[in-house]
């Protein structure tokens, strides 16, 4: 009987319930268009300030070769959104030395040392700027 109803004022009210239908859309396609182009001038604005800080960390590894002797290199890391100098150790450690400042207890280092235990073993080690 309920649906019976229904039935009856949807055929009666087609074009009612298909002009609400129509307005639904548009507007949610015309809020999803808004919040897609939010994202795309966030994503602009995130991709040129990864680009100043690369920039400016490439200027702090000209500076430090300016101060010192012993700087390797450079690498910006966008996904930390940190700089890093690479720098000779002098005297190069030995690889007892490494492990010991690297592993823990349980004689494994940790996932977020292994680059610095690796730079370690070459004789080099890095400052985050």
């Amino acid at each position: 009987m309920i649906i019976k109803n229904i039935l009856s004022w949807l055929g009666n009210n087609w074009f009612k319930v298909i002009v609400i239908f129509i307005l639904v859309i548009t507007i949610v396609s015309g809020f999803l268009f808004f919040i897609a182009k939010g994202n795309k001038q966030e994503e602009r604005e995130l991709s040129l300030l990864k680009e100043r800080h690369k920039a400016d960390c490439l200027e702090i590894y000209k500076v430090e070769i300016g101060k010192w002797n012993n700087v390797n290199g450079w690498n910006y890391d966008e996904f930390r959104d940190s700089c890093y100098i690479e720098y000779k150790d002098s005297p190069k450690k030995t690889e007892l030395q490494c492990d010991t400042q690297y592993k823990g207890e349980n004689e494994k280092v940790p996932i977020p040392l292994i680059v610095d235990w690796l730079l370690c073993k070459d004789g080099l080690f890095r400052k985050s700027f």
